[in-house]
């Protein structure tokens, strides 16, 4: 039971960390952009017959054929990792027992 509580407590530590946090919300941001992106793309080719793929590969395509496009694609993966560790150290918290909140769930 105290391993349990020192996981959620670590995860939550990590979880709780303003880098970590910042970098999970350039993640989201990241995200919403590459979906408008995808979007974009669509409408494109459904109204102009463009030979451009409308998919994820076509939206990182087009972002790295743009000046700034590989630095662009670098703070994407910088930031898809970040939220990939906010995520994991969630999942931890509350896998052992601990919410939001940072309080031990009852029952367990």
């Amino acid at each position: 039971m105290a391993l349990r509580r020192d996981v959620a407590g670590v995860a939550n530590q990590a979880g709780d960390h303003p880098a970590l946090q910042i970098g999970a919300r350039v993640g989201y941001a990241v995200s919403g952009v590459l979906h408008l992106l995808i979007g974009w793309i669509a409408l494109q080719i459904a109204w102009f017959a463009s030979a451009k793929s409308a998919d994820q590969s076509g939206a990182l395509g087009t972002i790295s054929a743009s000046p700034l496009g590989r630095l662009a694609l670098w703070v994407a993966v910088l930031g898809f990792l970040a939220l990939g560790l906010w995520q994991l150290a969630s999942a931890l918290a509350v896998r052992a027992g601990v919410g939001a909140s940072g309080v031990e769930a009852k029952g367990r």
